[in-house]
């Protein structure tokens, strides 16, 4: 939505941010936008970084300009949220690698045919 809502109104189409669109609002849409397919796939470096990213995001609002009251509340509900997905990643990983270990794959399987 950020990157859609900052070509709007790069266009002048649309501007609901009254000016505060911006073409660092594309990059930071599209990053946005990358991080969550990564995430989507089960990288364990995109949740990662998507969780500092926000938190990086977070800070610097806070620390530039004024924000509403509710925005830190749901900043740190947005930061659970993606902390899950985090530790989600590492357990999907995990899971993952302990079924390989303990499941032949059909690639041994035939190698010992072969050997028989």
């Amino acid at each position: 939505m950020t990157t859609l809502v900052a070509v709007l109104a790069g266009f002048g189409i649309w501007d609901p941010t009254g000016g505060a669109a911006s073409g660092w609002s594309v990059i930071d849409g599209a990053l946005y936008l990358g991080l969550a397919y990564g995430i989507y796939r089960g990288s364990r470096a995109a949740a990662v970084a998507m969780l500092v990213l926000h938190l990086l995001s977070r800070v610097l609002v806070q620390f530039i300009g004024s924000v509403p009251d509710g925005s830190l509340y749901f900043g740190l509900l947005i930061a659970l949220v993606l902390a899950a997905g985090v530790w989600g990643t590492f357990v999907l990983h995990k899971a993952s690698a302990e079924r390989s270990d303990s499941e032949p794959s059909m690639d041994s399987l035939a190698d010992e045919a072969r050997l028989l």
